[in-house]
């Protein structure tokens, strides 16, 4: 187990785009978990205004931005960790 942590340390480049994709995929087929978070964050103040303003599809809207902000964010980790 020591050592799936480790390589993902070492290359946590592929955890940025693992999860952009997860964001993206769960938005798109709205599943609950990405939509409608439970625990501290269920009545977040951010999530509840973009509902508010936004709908439902705002919100997926905005989710699937930032899961390719982490996508570009992990390929560009990516790209340049392997020039030096």
């Amino acid at each position: 187990m020591e050592n799936i942590f480790e390589y993902l340390k070492a290359h946590f480049e592929f955890v940025l785009i693992g999860f952009g994709l997860l964001e993206i995929i769960g938005s798109i087929l709205r599943w609950s978990w990405i939509l409608e978070p439970s625990g501290k964050m269920k009545n977040s103040f951010i999530c509840s205004a973009i509902m508010d303003k936004w709908g439902e599809n705002g919100l997926r809207a905005i989710n699937i931005f930032f899961g390719i902000i982490l996508i570009i964010c992990g390929v560009l980790f990516l790209i340049l960790g392997n020039r030096g």
